[in-house]
């Protein structure tokens, strides 16, 4: 078609055809970018997004259980871990002959944890019966914090123009999990599976026999095998919480895009 008119026409008329096609193109530029400004916002909005979290809860058994736990559990995890550290370091269960002081570290910090893990597992549960009329509102205060949380993200998102917000949805459909990679490929959507832990300290086993690890007593056998069984643990909780996220950014940009549709849809009504 240009070539015909260019015979036609002459040489001018082939000038004026792509001088025209440029200055369409720096026409459309601007509006690019300021698309790609917007859509910027909306994944920013995106990447911030929080779930609800339950807080200091000031209705029901809530109101007390929820400051227990974070009293009591942040140090009984903390102990449980230094104690498996400690007697991962050294190799073995200590014995009072073995020191007293890494005996009675040891045993201090283990007792501790149990203490105040069951001590807060028993009162949250006399909590919960003691104050059982109350459930119903305290599920009830959750979801409405929860909710109100939820309209408000989506709301500052359902602001852009709805082409944007859809453009950041295709992005989405096409975007591969975060955190996808080796972890995915070796154990699987489902998160830890038995088969891999088999594998791993099958694995572990043989490269101990081979004095792999330059090791020969069985308890760092045992370590090596537990340090392993913790990292698969460690992926598979950090894939979930990914997993989880993503989801929950979908979820947001979805509700954005049924709320934008509809403010359209009245504004043309």
């Amino acid at each position: 078609m240009e070539s015909a008119l260019a015979q036609e026409n002459g040489p001018g008329i082939k000038f004026r055809f792509f001088w025209g096609a440029r200055m369409a193109q720096g026409n459309l530029k601007p509006n690019r970018d300021k698309a790609e400004e917007k859509a910027k916002e909306v994944i920013n909005l995106l990447a911030g997004a929080k779930r609800y979290r339950s807080r200091l809860n000031p209705v029901g058994a809530g109101k007390k259980i929820v400051p227990l736990f974070r009293w009591c559990l942040p140090p009984a995890i903390l102990s449980a871990i230094v104690a498996t550290s400690l007697e991962i370091w050294t190799g073995q269960p200590q014995k009072p002959a073995d020191g007293p002081v890494l005996y009675w570290a040891e045993e201090i910090l283990s007792m501790a944890a149990l203490t105040l893990s069951f001590l807060a597992l028993a009162v949250a549960l006399f909590l919960l019966w003691w104050r059982r009329e109350g459930l119903t509102e305290n599920e009830a205060h959750h979801l409405r914090t929860g909710y109100l949380l939820h309209e408000q993200q989506v709301e500052a998102i359902a602001v852009y123009p709805l082409p944007v917000l859809h453009s950041v949805s295709r992005y989405f459909e096409h975007r591969h999990l975060s955190g996808m990679g080796i972890h995915v490929s070796f154990i699987g959507w489902s998160g830890l599976t038995l088969p891999t832990v088999a594998l791993v300290v099958t694995s572990v086993k043989q490269l101990s026999d081979l004095h792999a690890f330059g090791v020969g007593k069985n308890g760092d056998l045992v370590s090596v095998v537990w340090l392993a069984i913790g990292l698969l643990v460690f992926i598979s909780v950090m894939m979930r919480w990914f997993s989880r996220k993503e989801e929950y950014q979908r979820g947001l940009l979805a509700d954005a895009i049924a709320m934008a549709t509809e403010r359209e849809c009245k504004a043309a009504a």
